[in-house]
């Protein structure tokens, strides 16, 4: 007799790729957003000196 979860086995053994591509898109997307976030203090800090000159 055929388990009714079988076919939803089968589904579950591919997506490690694309769970790995999920993953890889969310670190991607934390890097930017800290590299944005150091930009963007950088950039005030540099305003704030300017502005204090």
């Amino acid at each position: 007799m055929r388990s009714p979860y079988s076919g939803i086995h089968q589904i579950h053994q591919m997506p490690i790729f694309v769970e790995g591509a999920l993953t890889y898109g969310k670190f991607k997307h934390l890097v930017a957003q800290q590299h944005y976030q150091q930009n963007f203090l950088a950039t005030s800090i540099e305003s704030g000196y300017r502005y204090q000159k």
